[in-house]
């Protein structure tokens, strides 16, 4: 891949795993690419990551990903136990997220009126789903919805 085509691949807002992991478990992997010192985000960058080795190691991490997606998916036991592990985390969180901030954890009725003032993108996602309590609550921290 040359850095011309890296330059036009991707020109939307970055992506913040730590909102996407209040909504779902989330993991993000992070290797590095010789960028002679360039910033993330940035034209020099976007060069390194153009080179035939940044494209090589992005290979291998995303390679590292694929088998800790095996991992879980592939043990059914492993799943649910991750899975029961990160809903009581987000529960967890939510609890002393509201107690830092000297709020309450909402209420079902509360909650479904806080969905209401969702920007319409994350509010489209909760349509027509079964969506858990903790789900909820992580999105609306990822809004900050919960903290007004």
């Amino acid at each position: 891949m040359h850095a011309s085509h890296a330059k036009n691949i991707y020109k939307a807002d970055v992506l913040f795993i730590g909102n996407v992991s209040h909504f779902l478990p989330a993991m993000q992997g992070a290797f590095f690419i010789q960028s002679n010192g360039a910033v993330n985000h940035t034209p020099p960058f976007a060069d390194a990551a153009g080179t035939e080795d940044a494209f090589n190691r992005a290979l291998d991490c995303g390679k590292g990903l694929a088998a800790v997606a095996l991992d879980i998916f592939g043990n059914t036991d492993y799943y649910y136990s991750l899975k029961e592990s990160y809903m009581q985390n987000i529960s967890d969180k939510a609890v002393t997220v509201a107690r830092d901030y000297g709020k309450e954890v909402p209420t079902q009725n509360q909650i479904g009126d806080l969905l209401k003032l969702l920007p319409p993108p994350l509010a489209r996602s909760f349509e027509g789903q079964d969506v858990k309590i903790e789900q909820v609550l992580g999105a609306l921290m990822a809004t900050d919805v919960f903290l007004r």
